[in-house]
Parts: structure tokens; C-alpha cells; sequence
């Protein structure tokens, strides 16, 4: 397992604990993305590729559209959340 997936499996069990306890998942787009950040930041710190810190983020926001309220999802545009 590489670093990126371990930091990209990690991140998806945090959410998966964190996210079913929220009582309003209005947020789940901004903790995804923190949680994203996050991952990204360690992984830029232990000297990850770049490459491998992009593949982070894509698999973690990939994550939000299980936790949005109204089961639609949402979709990413230039870096920017997006209700569909």
C-alpha cells in the first residue's frame, strides 16, 4: 500500500465515523474538502508526488456526495463546490 492510499483510506474512515454523527450534513461539503486539505498537507510534508497528493483529494472529495442530505451530491467545478 502506498503512502497515498494509506492517507486516502485513513481520511474515508475519519469521515465514516465523523460524518453519520453530524446531526445537519449541510456541512458535509465543507468537512469533505477540510478533510481533503488535510490529507493533502501531511502528504506535501512527508514529500509525496504530486501525483499521489492529487489522486488524495480526488478519492477523499469523492467521499461527499455519500454524506449530502438531499442524496444528489455535488460536483467540483475548477476547485469550487457545486450543488447539482
Amino acid at each position: 500500500m502506498s503512502p497515498a492510499d494509506a492517507a486516502a483510506a485513513a481520511a474515508i474512515a475519519a469521515l465514516d465515523v465523523l460524518m453519520p454523527r453530524l446531526e445537519d450534513n449541510r456541512d458535509a461539503p465543507r468537512i469533505v474538502l477540510e478533510t481533503a486539505r488535510a490529507s493533502a498537507a501531511s502528504l506535501i510534508q512527508m514529500g509525496a508526488s504530486a501525483e499521489d497528493v492529487e489522486e488524495v483529494v480526488r478519492r477523499v472529495t469523492a467521499e461527499v456526495a455519500r454524506w449530502m442530505p438531499d442524496g444528489k451530491g455535488i460536483r467540483i467545478v475548477k476547485r469550487r463546490w457545486k450543488r447539482r
